[in-house]
């Protein structure tokens, strides 16, 4: 940030009310500023627990993994048996996602129990790319649970 850019800061934020600046203090909070930082290692997180045992195809589970260029600065890999391409958030929830960063902030106001109207205003989405992600969300959480019945169950 320069100089000029936080002087300008103080004096617009100097003029405003204590109430106002509270709000402003809680909202930047809520929205993390430090998204890019926080989203790399979280990638990067996806990506180790991912592939802790091995680099495999998500589609075939093979081993028989190259290298297989770039898309739009991800590495893309191929797959020896199946033949098909992928990326290393393919299949996952984070797949088809152009806007990762505001992704993760529609998660954490999920978490907080945002409406979908909420959400779509804060994070500056329109509201039926909040519900698809939300829907997103939610069957990747359901698929992290396990679903299977044990002992006596009565109707």
């Amino acid at each position: 940030m320069t100089k000029d850019l936080k002087h300008y800061l103080y004096v617009v934020f100097s003029k405003l009310s204590f109430d106002e600046r509270r709000e402003i203090i809680a909202y930047l909070k809520d929205m993390n500023l430090n998204s890019d930082t926080s989203f790399k290692d979280i990638i990067d997180e996806i990506r180790e627990k991912r592939y802790s045992n091995g680099f495999f195809c998500p589609h075939c589970e093979s081993k028989k993994v190259v290298r297989f260029s770039s898309y739009r600065s991800r590495q893309r890999y191929l797959c020896r048996s199946c033949k098909r391409t992928f990326t290393d958030l393919s299949k996952t929830a984070l797949h088809y996602i152009h806007k990762k960063e505001k992704f993760f902030n529609a998660i954490k106001l999920m978490l907080k129990g945002c409406s979908l109207t909420e959400t779509a205003q804060i994070v500056k989405v329109s509201i039926p790319t909040a519900f698809n992600w939300r829907h997103k969300i939610l069957e990747n959480l359901h698929n992290l649970e396990d679903c299977s019945l044990s002992g006596i169950v009565e109707a």
